[in-house]
């Protein structure tokens, strides 16, 4: 894994790459909200690809900017596959990843060989007085303390130990600011929906997964994600929201099986 540091739409863009098998297609990965490229090392590292995983504007070691929706992250991984030179790849997803992967194959489905999302869906559509209470619930106590205390709410019981720490690590020394109006964008704003609809049929190959315990995006939004892509979603037992790096080895054979279907 090498660490780049790449000119992006909207600053400077942090990325990790993964050498792989020069004959296969490469995997962009496309993180959580206020999570990080880093979340996605497991399986990238395991899937023996090229690969490459972008911290968006605002996240990690990413500057921020001036807008927070999945277009503008999906502009920000298509700079890195542009860097990359690559000039087709797969999408991983995971979480408002799903809706970056969507933005993506709407800007530029040409260069898209499959689609999978985990824990993933179009719009969440958060009320504004729900979000103005989480945010006023995470104000005087910080950031990384309201994720020590609250991470674990977000995986299953069939989680690999140490992700609720990893959570915990990835949002010390966040910006506050910056991490309010990304969020705001997240829960109240984004919506993939018209990028989907704009999607030309018949689409790459699809995975839709999500975890039984999933509180972000439970089954029934991820059915709706799957509604839009032609798929059924495919429910992962005792699964929270972060399958990456709940269950890693079993989203690498999930991968795996979609790429074989892809490449065929």
């Amino acid at each position: 894994m090498t660490h780049h540091q790449i000119a992006g739409p909207a600053g400077q863009l942090s990325a990790l790459v993964w050498d792989g098998r020069p004959d296969a297609t490469p995997v962009l990965f496309l993180h959580p909200l206020n999570t990080g490229a880093a979340v996605w090392s497991q399986v990238a590292t395991a899937t023996g690809r090229p690969a490459a995983a972008v911290d968006y504007r605002g996240h990690g070691s990413s500057a921020p900017g001036p807008r927070y929706l999945p277009a503008d992250y999906a502009a920000d991984a298509l700079a890195v596959a542009d860097h990359l030179g690559w000039p087709r790849m797969h999408l991983v997803g995971g979480s408002i990843g799903g809706a970056v992967a969507v933005e993506i194959a709407a800007a530029a489905q040409h260069r898209v060989a499959s689609i999978a999302c985990f824990g993933a869906t179009l719009h969440l559509g958060m009320p504004e007085t729900d979000l103005a209470a989480l945010l006023a619930e995470i104000r005087p106590i910080g950031i990384a303390e309201w994720f020590a205390h609250n991470a674990a709410g977000l995986i299953g019981p069939a989680s690999a130990p140490g992700v609720a720490e990893c959570l915990h690590q990835l949002n010390r020394d966040r910006d506050p600011e910056v991490f309010e109006a990304l969020t705001r964008a997240t829960f109240a704003v984004a919506d993939a929906r018209p990028a989907a609809r704009s999607l030309i049929r018949p689409l790459p190959p699809v995975l839709v997964a999500v975890g039984t315990d999933d509180p972000t995006c439970p089954p029934a939004m991820a059915a709706d994600l799957a509604a839009h892509l032609g798929s059924e979603p495919l429910v992962l037992p005792g699964i929270g929201h972060l399958p990456m790096l709940e269950a890693p080895e079993e989203v690498v054979a999930l991968l795996d099986k979609l790429y074989a279907d892809a490449e065929t």
